[in-house]
């Protein structure tokens, strides 16, 4: 597939590549937990955190509170296998 997107000009100077439309996101150099839980928790929307798509669910929120303050490698690891069954 090929985007074509308007050339560069004096009007759009933010467009750095203008083959390209799209955001380049990673989160390759965030702990898991954070690079996760900051995609799906509500405190986390845009412009405070990741959640480009303004996700909701209160489950995840609370589930999201509990793997922050819960220090067992175990424990976190169920939670957070939890929370991507239901955000994913």
């Amino acid at each position: 597939m090929r985007i074509e997107c308007p050339t560069r000009s004096a009007a759009t100077p933010w467009q750095k590549t203008p083959t390209y439309n799209g955001p380049n996101y990673s989160a390759n150099a965030t702990e898991p937990e954070m690079g996760f839980l900051k995609d799906f928790m509500t405190r986390f929307r845009v412009p405070e955190g990741t959640n480009w798509g303004w996700y909701q669910n209160a489950e995840v929120d609370k589930l999201g509170a509990e793997v922050m303050q819960t220090f067992d490698d175990v424990e976190q690891t169920k939670i957070l296998q939890r929370l991507h069954e239901i955000a994913v």
